[in-house]
């Protein structure tokens, strides 16, 4: 039987709080089977991740494959981090103008060991 995605977001949630965890990683043949569907429909999934939000959850694909879902109140206690703090003033005053170098960031986050590991707290 075919789920809505309210149900098949319903019953991920409750897998994760039955878990004990705040963040878990599901399987594509997990929501498969919750969902009561052979194929995950880009459309269908949209639709169960603005579901699974409305529960208070964040639902996303993950690179290695399958899903992640993690509990958005678990970010209420995150550290947060501001463009004042992590940009650079060139940076800033680069962006404002249009002319941010954005290959140079890309290649910061995709090479990181050639940057510095940004370790420093955010006021």
């Amino acid at each position: 039987m075919r789920r809505s995605a309210y149900e098949t977001a319903l019953l991920i949630v409750v897998i994760v709080v039955r878990s004990g965890q705040n963040r878990a990683r599901i399987s594509a043949k997990t929501v498969r089977i919750l969902s009561g569907r052979r194929n995950l429909q880009a459309s269908f999934m949209t639709a169960v991740a603005t579901e699974t939000l409305d529960l208070g959850y964040a639902f996303f694909s993950i690179a290695v494959g399958g899903f992640g879902c993690i509990q958005v109140q678990a970010l209420e206690t995150a550290k947060a981090v501001t463009a004042k703090a992590r940009l650079t003033a060139q940076e800033r005053n680069d962006l404002s103008g249009g002319k941010l170098d954005f290959d140079g960031l890309e290649k910061e986050i995709l090479e990181p060991d050639s940057e510095d590991s940004g370790d420093d707290q955010d006021d």
